[in-house]
């Protein structure tokens, strides 16, 4: 018999969501999710749940909703925490 060779690993980026609204945020995971390249991490609905658990989950790439006053808040905390 011969020997079989091993499938290399499977290399997908981790993304982190980030949404106050359940139905985008799960309407995100499933998008995301049904990429062949990426997978889905972790998501929160505020930047204040986000932090803590971006921290555990160390993802390559963190998706927020674009909110201007949400983006300023999530800045400012991420900025203040050593993740920025």
């Amino acid at each position: 018999m011969e020997a079989q060779t091993p499938s290399p690993p499977s290399l997908k980026a981790k993304v982190f969501i980030v949404e106050d609204h359940p139905l985008i945020r799960e309407g995100l995971t499933l998008l995301i999710g049904n990429e062949s390249d990426m997978t889905v991490c972790g998501s929160a609905g505020s930047p204040q749940e986000a932090l803590e658990a971006i921290k555990q989950s160390n993802p390559d790439a963190v998706k927020e909703y674009n909110y201007l006053n949400a983006f300023k808040a999530f800045q400012s905390l991420l900025s203040g925490s050593g993740l920025s």
